[in-house]
């Protein structure tokens, strides 16, 4: 709420902090106006309220994923393998004072365990369980893209600089492609030897960082009204949506049809996978889509009111993307030498 708090405050009083420094407006001229429906306030916080707060919905989505990641980090923690199932060990069975062993190194032994345990784990990671849960980093990945997108778009529509605008556009095409990346790196990576696969991070991060660069350092300023570069950008966001949902809803047959051609082993497949959340995330992308374009032509415009086109395009692309990623997180594998199965309706407690 400090946004909101400072807006109020700063209101009419001319807030010259604001006007005259990276939140100012001598970054534009004097008779800039906003391409947008909602009204521009020049001298406030946030000069367009409505669609600076409505980003709160990215950084909410980045929260859930994160929260995923932390409760796949802990179940990942403590589970162990199906073939090395042990009985845990109490402190005072393996360092009591019957053991005569140095409290010292009792204590260090204690401490480092788990971490060592935690390595082995990640390295022997199940392959039938979903690439999100088996490597939690996926998810700290994706919610720092979620969150990142929220906090730059709040400061570009609260401050209408340049600058801002382009770490805005930036970070929107810094989200949607890590998504497309983590699909292809999840095609691409399926058919090395899972000690290779630790891959798919560090191309994630590096295609994905390469795409904020690219699109910041050349992305053209199409804000003003009447810009012919609004078009562009129009097609290369929806561009970038397309290809992620086809990719994520598709990459599962396109990794058995390669098998299938080069006569390779087999992988596991999916079973029992339910495609309702991706299609509630198309559903919801597309209509974010139609506001979005609604806004920007100024059909049912209402500068003054409460619910406008822009700022209902950041909520519901924020439902859509963490739609998308609960699909990504609710794989079920149908495992290959047994019919043991887990489908997407089966918890992660089951699981252990």
């Amino acid at each position: 709420m400090l946004p909101f708090i400072i807006h109020l405050d700063r209101g009419n009083n001319g807030a010259e902090l604001w006007r005259k420094s990276f939140w100012g407006e001598d970054f534009y001229p004097i008779d800039y106006k906003s391409g947008y429906c909602e009204q521009v306030y020049p001298k406030m916080f946030m000069k367009e309220p409505m669609n600076s707060m409505s980003n709160y919905a990215f950084v909410i989505a980045g929260y859930v994923v994160f929260s995923c990641c932390l409760y796949d980090a802990q179940k990942l923690f403590y589970r162990t393998n199906s073939n090395n199932v042990q009985r845990p060990v109490q402190w005072s069975e393996r360092h009591g004072e019957d053991n005569n062993v140095d409290s010292t190194n009792a204590l260090d032994v204690a401490l480092m365990e788990p971490l060592q345990n935690l390595q082995q784990q990640q390295n022997d990671a199940d392959p039938q369980l979903p690439l999100l849960i088996s490597h939690p980093v996926y998810s700290i990945f994706i919610s720092f893209s979620l969150t990142f997108a929220g906090f730059s778009s709040f400061t570009f529509h609260a401050s209408l600089t340049d600058r801002s605008h382009k770490i805005d556009m930036s970070s929107i095409y810094f989200m949607l492609g890590s998504y497309c990346v983590y699909a292809l790196c999840a095609i691409i990576t399926s058919f090395l030897p899972r000690s290779y696969r630790g891959l798919r991070i560090m191309t994630t991060v590096v295609a994905s960082g390469f795409t904020m660069w690219y699109a910041f350092r050349y992305q053209t300023d199409f804000v003003i009204a009447a810009n012919k570069n609004d078009l562009n950008s129009t097609k290369l966001i929806s561009l970038f949506i397309v290809v992620m949902v086809t990719l994520i809803s598709t990459r599962e047959v396109i990794v058995h049809r390669i098998i299938s051609i080069l006569g390779l082993p087999r992988l596991p497949r999916r079973k029992n996978v339910t495609y309702v959340l991706p299609v509630i995330a198309v559903l919801f992308a597309g209509s974010a889509f139609l506001l979005w374009n609604m806004d920007r032509k100024g059909w049912s415009c209402h500068p003054r009111s409460g619910i406008l086109g822009h700022a209902a395009w950041h909520v519901f692309m924020a439902t859509a993307l963490l739609f998308m990623y609960m699909f990504l997180r609710a794989e079920g594998i149908e495992e290959q030498d047994d019919d043991i199965t887990m489908t997407s309706e089966d918890t992660f407690d089951n699981q252990l």
